[in-house]
């Protein structure tokens, strides 16, 4: 049975509306003031021209670009350096060797690095399930060797454990029983059959296949009685991101993207902050100005993940019914959460980057992207929508 998000977006619902939360507020009037500055010309279609998309190789075939973005979101998390190193970026390949005169990839977006750095030097890694488990951590530090003047990627063993596991993902969805050396099976291809055509079902067979996307945190309700439960929330921010850049490229066709969230990563908290959609208790701001840690999985982290997904929706309906109203009824408006994602993360990036102070840090976490601890510099670091910068113990599945 496929996973519908929209059961996830319910939940994150019901954490504010039932007054559980208690460390984050989402400001309904907030939202509606904001939708009000957004047009449809400003909405890209899901993340098409993601500057990942853009950096693959034209001359690569569907699933030559599919196991690249597979790849990619395998090991798209956690690029803040340890404190007082350098940030790690690459040289271009073909200026291998020239010394000083060369150009460099992902000095502003570790993105761009990671892509050309999986592309240029093991290029038929991608979609070998038997060299990717076998990868070894030396293997690793080659694949994504700095440039001299950078430091190194952090997280090295857990990148070599995650590429592992997705060539054990994809041996496992292969049917073939020819030995690894003589198979010719199309695992990714074999996923997307199963998911027939289904955002959700491809998600819960990605995360079911491959458990490091299988991205999800537990919540403790109070009901009205005074007892409680605990909720599972499935955020799926990895596998969401994965399934939304191979529809935006046509190399799945999926006819729901509708029922997915946005990807809960820490990018649109800043924003949402800084435009006042949410807002933290006392307490909570006081970590984040601080820059205190606030764990992986904690009631804090996951209150500001549920706001986002939650404003989002609120903000994606409230886009929905005004465009609708502006088009003749000849003409149809499907506001996507993908679609949506991607302009507030780009609007997120924007603040960063012209050096307003959304304030918001991040913890070093694989699985949860949300926006944890303030920082001064914002802008010189990290333009890619999956770090956290505060060490707390890392939590993989």
């Amino acid at each position: 049975m496929e996973t519908d998000h929209r059961a996830t977006i319910e939940l994150c619902r019901l954490i504010f509306e039932t007054k559980n939360a208690k460390h984050v507020n989402v400001c309904k009037e907030r939202i509606e003031e904001f939708s009000k500055t957004i047009s449809e010309s400003d909405l890209a279609p899901e993340v098409k021209d993601s500057q990942v998309n853009k950096d693959a190789d034209e001359h690569m075939n569907k699933l030559e670009k599919a196991a690249l973005y597979f790849a990619y979101n395998a090991v798209n998390f956690s690029f803040f350096p340890d404190r007082g190193e350098k940030r790690w970026f690459v040289v271009k390949a073909e200026d291998a060797g020239k010394g000083e005169e060369v150009e460099y990839v992902g000095v502003d977006d570790e993105a761009h690095a990671i892509v050309h750095a999986l592309l240029s030097d093991r290029k038929n890694l991608l979609n070998d399930f038997d060299a990717l488990q076998k990868l070894s951590e030396s293997d690793v530090e080659e694949i994504f060797q700095p440039a001299p003047s950078a430091g190194r990627l952090p997280l090295i063993s857990e990148r070599t454990r995650c590429l592992n596991l997705l060539g054990k993902a994809y041996a496992n969805l292969c049917s073939c029983p020819r030995p690894v050396s003589e198979c010719r099976c199309q695992p990714i291809e074999n996923l997307l059959h199963k998911s027939k055509h289904s955002a959700p079902e491809f998600v819960r067979l990605l995360c079911e296949a491959c458990p490091i996307f299988d991205d999800s945190a537990k919540y403790e309700m109070k009901d009205d009685d005074d007892s409680t439960h605990t909720i599972t929330i499935q955020f799926h921010k990895r596998a969401q991101l994965l399934a939304s850049m191979l529809n935006s490229d046509s190399i799945a066709v999926f006819t729901n993207m509708d029922s997915l969230t946005v990807f809960a990563d820490y990018r649109i908290p800043q924003l949402f902050r800084h435009l006042g959609i949410i807002k933290y208790s006392e307490y909570l701001s006081g970590l984040v100005d601080k820059q205190q840690e606030i764990k992986n999985g904690s009631p804090e982290e996951v209150e500001i993940r549920a706001a986002t997904i939650y404003a989002s929706e609120l903000l994606r309906a409230c886009l929905e019914e005004r465009l609708k109203s502006d088009l003749d009824s000849s003409q149809t408006v499907q506001m996507t959460n993908a679609r949506l994602d991607y302009y507030l993360w780009s609007k997120a990036v924007d603040l960063a980057e012209n050096d307003i102070d959304t304030k918001d840090k991040k913890n070093l976490s694989i699985d949860a992207d949300a926006s944890i601890t303030d920082f001064q510099n914002q802008c010189q670091f990290c333009f890619i929508d999956a770090i956290y910068l505060i060490y707390s113990k890392l939590n993989y599945r």
